[in-house]
């Protein structure tokens, strides 16, 4: 099964995030410390105090001391089965968890995207129709990303096809074993999930941690 939690980051207290930031290993303390935006700092301790908070639901999570980064930034528990992702945008913070690589992103609708066009054919994205559909694009582009760790590629190269429940991936005209779902659990906000194809039928519990 797939847990997803979430929390509006305005809603986490100054004592929760201070706690939060003093259980990360000091790598990641010094990454926060050096953000010009309060604002930014915030939301991403809001999304590591949903990791914490994921054992109330029955998840066995390491202490957060024990985060590593891959070389291309995608946080793990080394020596430990457990997946994650994290994700914030607006004022709501995600976090997935699952026993097989996940990604997740969130996106607000409400966001101004007067220049959407213009990014999206900047992306590749060419054949976008509406800022609606750009930003479930961005969410499933990124959420792939997230779930396979890997560095920032040309978004020009990746397509989804559909599929019953959600999206194949496809870059480069080639389909790849990884599945696409968009999540309708946040109201104001596209979202999708991306795990392995052979997962695609997983359950998702969906967890407000307000």
């Amino acid at each position: 099964m797939i847990v997803v939690l979430s929390c509006m980051v305005s809603t986490v207290d100054a004592k929760t995030l201070g706690h939060i930031f003093t259980q990360l290993p000091p790598k990641k303390q010094k990454q926060l410390s050096a953000l010009r935006s309060d604002t930014q700092r915030r939301h991403s301790l809001a999304a590591y105090s949903l990791l914490e908070r994921a054992t109330v639901s029955g998840c066995v999570v390491p202490p957060l001391c024990s985060l590593c980064w891959t070389a291309y930034g995608k946080p793990f528990f080394p020596n430990n089965p457990i997946a994650f992702s994290l994700s914030h945008a607006g004022d709501l913070a995600v976090c997935a968890l699952s026993d097989v690589p996940i990604g997740i992103d969130v996106e607000p609708l409400s966001q101004s995207l007067s220049d959407w066009k213009q990014l999206a054919n900047i992306m590749g994205f060419c054949d976008i129709q509406n800022q609606l559909q750009f930003l479930r694009t961005w969410v499933m582009w990124e959420s792939y990303r997230k779930q396979t760790g890997t560095p920032a590629r040309p978004a020009d190269t990746f397509r989804t096809k559909p599929l019953s429940n959600g999206f194949l991936v496809c870059e480069k005209g080639h389909t790849l074993p990884f599945f696409c779902r968009m999540c309708h659990a946040f109201s104001g906000y596209a979202a999708a999930l991306c795990l392995p194809l052979s997962h695609k039928n997983q359950p998702v519990l969906f967890l407000n941690e307000e």
